[in-house]
């Protein structure tokens, strides 16, 4: 890997978050697949012939293969890597988080990569200091995706809601945001204070699409709903992300 502070190559799309292990069975923390915000993010951006740059933690033994060979990946150091169970039930998904890596912060971004094309923020556990997004040129198109902001989990690792606590700190460096109905609880509501600041909003909505809300020069929101492509599902998580 290049050193980022040195390379001269431009950045096109820059991935920021952890990547994950996403366990195949919840009693095995050797049977996983990697996940993560940057992991699902980087493979679309490939497809679409992008160039994606990925900055992460991970542990030296996490398998990252995953990754599309395009991908520029740089990855901090980290004793652990952020691990989730993903319990599907008729009810819906019960989720458990353990050993979350270690936050990415302001210093963690080398010069050289604070002015791509695109910047998408993706924490999965909280790991995103609230300073980071103030630091991208103004050129820069600047989104998040937030999920990992509005997460909590108690002492056995449950993962719940809440409310995103550090959202006046960034919403006003955003131009898109996305997130799904299952990460404000289906309250339409909590959306309310995005739209004074975020120009393009999107709510991903599992097998019913999604909805795209676009401000307007007039002030006025835009609502577009966009129906799902037909697929045949293999596996839900990660389906908000892409």
């Amino acid at each position: 890997m290049s050193d980022p502070g040195t390379s001269a190559e431009p950045v096109d799309i820059l991935l920021l978050g952890n990547v994950t292990r996403d366990l195949i069975d919840e009693h095995n923390p050797e049977l996983y697949r990697l996940g993560g915000t940057v992991t699902f993010a980087a493979c679309v951006a490939d497809r679409l012939g992008r160039k994606p740059t990925v900055i992460t933690r991970a542990s030296s033994d996490t398998d990252l293969s995953a990754m599309p060979p395009s991908t520029r990946l740089i990855v901090l150091p980290s004793e652990t890597t952020t691990t989730f169970a993903n319990i599907y039930t008729p009810h819906g998904r019960v989720q458990y988080c353990f050993t979350p890596a270690p936050p990415i912060d302001v210093p963690d971004i080398p010069q050289a990569l604070r002015s791509p094309r695109m910047v998408l923020m993706g924490p999965i556990a909280n790991e995103i200091e609230p300073g980071v997004p103030a630091i991208f040129a103004e050129e820069s198109v600047v989104a998040a995706v937030p999920q990992g902001w509005m997460r909590r989990w108690d002492a056995r690792g449950r993962v719940h809601s809440k409310q995103w606590d550090t959202a006046r700190q960034i919403l006003p460096y955003l131009d898109a945001l996305v997130l799904s109905l299952e990460d404000i609880d289906y309250e339409w509501e909590r959306l309310a204070p995005a739209f004074d600041h975020v120009p393009l909003i999107v709510v991903t909505e599992y097998r019913d699409g999604s909805t795209v809300f676009q401000r307007l020069a007039d002030g006025t929101i835009l609502e577009t709903k966009i129906p799902p492509r037909p697929a045949i599902e293999v596996d839900p998580t990660g389906a908000g992300d892409t």
